[in-house]
Order: C-alpha cells, then structure tokens, then sequence
C-alpha cells in the first residue's frame, strides 16, 4: 500500500544523484604513532581548508579520542603522486580540543606536504544553520562516512571506504540529551544522528550528505 494520497512525482533534490566525488576521498589520511616507515593506526583523520589565495589556512581534524590516545611522535600517511604511501612525521602535535568533552573532535594547523596526493575539503560546505534550510536535506537524505579500513593497511597506498548510510535526526531546533562519560550529568547537545555501517577505523571520518530524490503529489 502506497503512504502518499495521489499520483506520485519524483522530484530531484540538488545537482547530483548518489556518487561522491572524488574531494571527498581525497582529503581523508591514516593517523597514528611513528613505526619505522609506517604508522601503528590509530584512525583516520582529514583535512579542512578555509580561505582561499595567500589567506589559506589547512587543518588537520580527527575525533578527540584519536587524538587523546597518541603518545609521543604521530605520522599522517598521505598517498604520494606517486602512486605509493609516505609518511608525515609530527614531532609536536599541537591539538586544540573543543571546551565540551562531549564534542569528539580535534584539530590542528597543518600544510599537508607537496608530494601528497591529497585535496584539502573547504569549510564553505559545511552544514550550517543557512545551509540546512535553504537546502532542503534531513532524515531519510544519504549520508557517507569517508574512512580508512584498517585491515587495509598493508597495501601500497591508503584505500578509503565509503560506507554508506543516512541521517536518522537532524535536531537543530531541539536539543539532544547526552550523558558526560567524566561527570555522569546529563547535558543537552545540538546535533544530528546518522546510521551507518562504519567500521573499525572509522573514528575521526568526515560525514558527506548529498540530497536525494523527494517525493511530491501532483496537482
């Protein structure tokens, strides 16, 4: 049985159907502690550009936890123009981290190397307040969660996974209510949901939301 009341009109939401371009593989990396040449994985990370000309400023963002857990040396194992995978050593992260504890993220100024094959994504994209109601995307719209498979590690450059889901609850006028892991209080949080099949490696991916096809009765 049909949920509409009336004939059905399929209705495109935006420039593009389901594929992601390639920006958005482009600008995720491994993370983790220095090991010889390589890395130990501790999850992935990605880039974020703002401005633009000689004004440009590049960050490297990961989840809080990610961050929090790398002792000493980190290395950020970029693809080379090469076609191979190199590694970026950081003798001195200078992380900043959200004043919330509930806000899983980490960042830090970074000008990622001239031999990575990498594409910072720009902040002018995000999902802002403006964004969300002029664009018209919500719960049911595809969402993608950008990683690095850890049990791909091995291979000769870094193979992002797309996994694929969708935006569950996009509260932006209602707070969501969450728990502090330190303090056990319940605080309230602006945010979203989004169901996905992401997997070990995930943690610190970026999330990508393209409109999807709405329907609409006709007249």
């Amino acid at each position: 049985m049909s949920y509409t009341l009336g004939p059905v009109e399929l209705v495109q939401n935006g420039g593009c159907w389901v594929r992601l371009n390639d920006d958005a593989r482009k600008c995720v990396v491994f993370l983790g502690s220095e090991q010889g040449e390589d890395i130990e994985l501790a999850g992935t990370a990605f880039l974020l550009m703002d401005g633009g000309g000689p004004d440009t400023t590049i960050y490297l963002v990961t989840a809080r936890h990610v961050a929090r857990g790398l002792a000493g040396p980190i290395g950020v194992r970029f693809n080379t123009k090469e076609g191979n995978f190199r590694v970026q050593s950081i003798e001195r992260p200078n992380w900043v981290f959200h004043p919330d504890f509930n806000v899983d993220v980490a960042a830090m100024v970074f000008d990622p190397p001239t031999w990575a094959d990498v594409r910072p994504f720009h902040v002018k994209y995000f999902a802002t307040d403006f964004k969300i109601d002029t664009k018209g995307f919500g719960p049911g719209d595809f969402a993608y969660v950008v990683g690095l498979y850890r049990l791909l590690k091995d291979t000769r450059r870094n193979i992002p996974l797309v996994h694929t889901g969708h935006i569950a609850a996009l509260a932006v006028d209602h707070p969501i209510p969450v728990i502090d892991p330190v303090t056990k209080k319940k605080m309230a949080a602006r945010g979203y949901l989004v169901e996905s099949r992401a997997i070990s490696g995930a943690s610190g991916s970026p999330v990508f939301v393209r409109r999807s096809i709405s329907h609409k009765l006709k007249d």
